[in-house]
């Protein structure tokens, strides 16, 4: 029904007012409104959308073998009880797997083989004179003291048809010439200067402990200490550091178990 307006007494009709329809167009205030939820929303560049999430690592999952190691050798050092054993083995399942995953992805890949290459030539090594006159004239001596008698006698006539004054070359001759030769290299020797010192070799630095050692060695000396109820030590020859070997060797991990690596760790866990 038409409203009336009754005022001054007066019936006047007030015909309705039609919103336009052409367009359908939106109210400004709700325009504005998604313009700003627009300009809000974050957008993602295209290197966080290529960026791979970050896989969940599964805890290793320790077979009967595995787990036998690793209680024998507690048992060994009579450290904790059956329950204690069972609450540490669990207890760094999904640590030692976190470790082994990055352990594996730094592994480097084998080196391509080069082809083989034909061995370049010694260096001739120098030798001083009097070193080489001084192995030659002991060389010759060594070898007139082993030829026996007949030979001593074919050279002695040999030496005499050779003399033009046809001297005599007997036993006295290659005694004197031994005598004299042994002097030869005595003092050739002698005189040989010294060899050149060889330089020193410079020390090694120290290999840098891996920092995921350092998390694995020094997560587990806390469980090894709730669990088992006692405190690890940085002793290579220790409980601890024989529970960590066997933990490496029965489960193919690639852990540094050095000093300088359970002091490192142990003094971490303290802080």
């Amino acid at each position: 029904m038409p409203k009336t307006d009754t005022t001054h007494g007066s019936t006047t009709r007030r015909p309705w007012v039609r919103a336009r329809t052409a367009g359908n167009a939106a109210p400004q205030s709700v325009t504005t409104s998604k313009a700003r939820a627009s300009a809000k929303a974050p957008t993602r560049t295209a290197a966080e959308s290529d960026k791979p999430a970050k896989r969940f690592v599964q805890p290793f999952v320790f077979d009967d073998v595995q787990r036998g190691m690793i209680t024998g050798a507690l048992e060994a050092a009579d450290i904790g009880d059956p329950t204690g054993r069972a609450i540490f083995i669990g207890a760094i399942a999904y640590e030692l797997a976190a470790f082994r995953a990055e352990a594996a992805q730094r592994a480097p890949s084998p080196p391509a083989q080069p082809e083989p290459k034909a061995a370049p030539a010694a260096a001739p090594t120098q030798d001083h004179p009097l070193s080489a006159l001084s192995r030659s004239a002991a060389q010759l001596v060594s070898q007139i003291e082993q030829i026996d008698e007949a030979a001593r006698t074919t050279l002695s006539e040999a030496l005499k048809r050779t003399d033009r004054f046809a001297r005599g070359y007997g036993a006295d001759y290659l005694e004197a010439l031994r005598a004299e030769l042994h002097r030869i290299a005595l003092a050739a020797e002698a005189a040989d200067p010294p060899a050149p010192p060889k330089p020193r070799p410079r020390p090694r630095r120290a290999k840098p402990i891996d920092p995921a050692t350092i998390s694995f060695i020094r997560f587990a000396a806390k469980a090894y200490a709730e669990s088992l109820e006692q405190a690890p030590t940085p002793a290579l020859s220790g409980p601890f550091a024989e529970v960590l070997r066997t933990i490496a060797e029965a489960t193919d991990t690639p852990l540094q178990i050095n000093a300088r690596a359970l002091k490192q760790a142990l003094q971490a866990a303290d802080t």
